[in-house]
């Protein structure tokens, strides 16, 4: 990376100001508050935007509502231009969008677009995208003095630390100290395990007992399977007969009541037959007893014949119907006396 020019607008001490870098070696001098450490925090914030050791406070001058800054670099034989910006607020100064022109091709970005984008285009790692300290930055590019002391005048072990962390490589310590316990751990349970495996043979042994007695329980569980399905199918088979059994009584008791009933039908038939029968003498005997009374009428006084012929038809007549109901009567009951043997029969 190449800085070829910058331009601070409402930058601390500066009110509009633009510096250019020739090529090769430059050096800022001046006196105490003159703006050099200005000019390498206002770069850094163009890179990188607000970090830890940045704030807008810090950077935006005083009784001014807004600032910019604006660099210009060179990197792999592209220019790419980076413009932030500052604006005071209520309470604090944030960062409007700027923007990024590469070759001349321009493009409007927020800030933290701004810094993905100079990450990528430096090669720094993504994880410095969410954290607020750019330490690879702080210590290969613009060191502060405070920092370098520390760098050149601390014990052995802190600067390692301070590499390490620059480099982003304090996490390989972390990963040798976890290997170390991990290790540890493993011995432990190597040692364990030895001690586990000691009687093997014997549990082995038990092992072999306890896999024949699972074999003979399950050759006995499957006889006993086997009988329980035997004696299930008996149990089948006899809930097949009781229910053929109640079938059966159901039927029994159905054709009882049949017989019932048609034994009442005949019985009332044969009273019917009955009655009907000594009418049909009550009527003959009343025949008898006017055929009588006729010849007797005969013999003393004139009979009306057609009168008494009336009578006679009518007499006979009503003998004809008697006889009629009497024979329906009886074949009613030769019927039923014959359903009643059948169901007998079936019974």
């Amino acid at each position: 990376m190449l800085v070829k020019w910058v331009r601070l607008r409402n930058i601390r001490s500066y009110l509009s100001e633009e510096i250019r870098f020739s090529e090769g070696s430059t050096i800022l001098s001046g006196d105490i508050g003159a703006g050099k450490s200005t000019v390498l925090l206002a770069i850094e914030f163009a890179l990188f935007g607000f970090t830890n050791e940045i704030s807008g406070e810090a950077l935006l001058r005083n009784g001014k509502q807004s600032g910019s800054v604006e660099l210009c670099i060179e990197v792999d034989g592209k220019e790419v231009i980076i413009k932030r910006n500052l604006k005071r607020g209520k309470d604090s100064i944030t960062q409007p969008p700027g923007y990024v022109i590469v070759n001349g091709a321009k493009s409007d970005k927020s800030a933290d677009e701004i810094k993905a984008f100079v990450l990528q285009m430096l090669g720094y790692p993504e994880e410095y995208l969410k954290k607020k300290s750019i330490p690879l930055y702080r210590y290969t590019v613009y060191t502060p003095q405070e920092e370098m002391k520390k760098i050149l005048f601390e014990g052995r072990e802190e600067r390692l630390q301070i590499l390490r962390k620059i480099f982003g490589i304090e996490k390989y310590g972390v990963i040798r100290d976890n290997a170390i316990k991990v290790a540890s751990f493993l011995r432990e349970e190597i040692r364990g395990l030895e001690l586990r495996i000691k009687d093997l043979n014997e549990k082995n042994a038990e092992l072999e007992t306890l896999k024949n007695e699972v074999e003979i329980a399950t050759k006995r569980l499957k006889e006993i399977k086997s009988e329980i399905e035997s004696v299930e199918k008996l149990r089948k088979e006899a809930e097949d007969k009781i229910s053929v059994l109640e079938s059966k009584k159901k039927r029994a008791t159905e054709l009882e009541a049949a017989i019932k009933f048609y034994s009442e039908q005949i019985a009332e038939s044969a009273a019917q037959h009955l009655a009907k029968k000594k009418r049909s003498e009550e009527a003959k005997e009343r025949i008898s007893s006017l055929m009588k009374r006729l010849e007797d009428l005969q013999k003393f006084e004139p009979v009306d014949e057609h009168e008494l012929e009336n009578k006679l038809e009518s007499v006979l007549k009503d003998l004809r119907l008697m006889e009629g109901e009497r024979e329906k009567i009886l074949e009613r009951r030769e019927r039923l006396s014959e359903r009643a043997e059948e169901l007998k029969n079936e019974l």
